[in-house]
């Protein structure tokens, strides 16, 4: 069986890992984000299942431990292979508040930047015990960190509500904090369920990314009682734009295709 090819790669001297991460998430990607470098451990990997990292490794270093320690990585190559997840699970953490517990350890200086000048020598990526490295990075609980940054209100619908509907235009992006929502879209003899979200899933981005200048492509449904959180579009905006160019555009051609595959199922639904 033929090895599956990387969708894409970078070398870590030029790209920032939280910008890498922030693209598998918004890319809502699954499969194994992989590291390797010269320096020991020379490799490893954080697996992501629908936009969320599930798993990671770094020789002995496993979960969190190891997801931070590739923050340490001044170089080294980091390339996205689409596939399987990983069996097991040892991150329970939303990816993005890894990455802001990682960016704020880097700026107290728990984090030390390493570069593979000596290749032979392992140095720890922090000066920590495993006691005081879980305190450091639990002092906020992961949905208090996103919900401290990103949300700006909270909506309740019960079961059947529409949230949004196909057609209309609105670009608010929204965040489920309890229960389920689905998306669903028209065909010309029956609705299409395209998705069914629970807690921590963002819905309405593909209009967001579209600046508001296109109807929703597909209508939100509360199926039971539901608690949302609005996205402050802003903030949003600011994560989205720190983005490379060609990320961002990457990301566009994405949600124009997700588009048209849409509207190419309805036609048989």
């Amino acid at each position: 069986m033929a090895a599956k090819k990387s969708i894409f790669t970078g070398d870590l001297v030029h790209l920032r890992l939280g910008d890498i991460v922030q693209f598998v998430v918004m890319s809502g990607l699954t499969g194994e984000l992989k590291f390797t470098r010269v320096r020991k451990p020379g490799k490893g990997s954080v697996f992501f299942a629908s936009g969320e990292a599930v798993f990671a490794r770094l020789g002995k270093r496993m979960g969190k431990e190891a997801f931070y320690s590739f923050f340490a990585w001044q170089d080294g190559k980091a390339e996205f292979i689409p596939g399987e997840t990983a069996e097991e699970r040892n991150i329970q953490k939303l990816a993005l508040a890894l990455v802001l517990d990682a960016v704020r350890m880097m700026d107290e200086g728990l984090i030390k930047p390493e570069r593979s000048e000596d290749p032979d020598e392992e140095q720890p990526f922090m000066v920590l015990s495993a006691d005081i490295l879980e305190e450091v990075v639990s002092e906020v609980d992961e949905d208090d960190i996103f919900y401290e940054i990103y949300v700006v209100g909270e909506e309740s619908y019960k079961d059947g509500d529409i949230i949004f509907h196909e057609g209309r235009f609105s670009d608010w992006v929204y965040v489920v904090l309890s229960g389920e929502v689905k998306m669903v879209k028209k065909g010309e003899t029956r609705e299409m369920v395209l998705a069914e979200l629970g807690r921590g899933e963002i819905f309405g981005e593909m209009a967001f990314l579209e600046r508001g200048m296109t109807a929703r492509s597909a209508s939100a449904v509360a199926s039971g009682p539901v608690k949302l959180g609005i996205l402050d579009k802003e903030m949003v905006s600011m994560e989205f734009y720190r983005l490379p160019p060609h990320f961002r555009e990457l990301l566009a051609g994405l949600n124009r295709k997700v588009r048209r595959v849409t509207d190419a199922l309805v036609t048989f639904a």
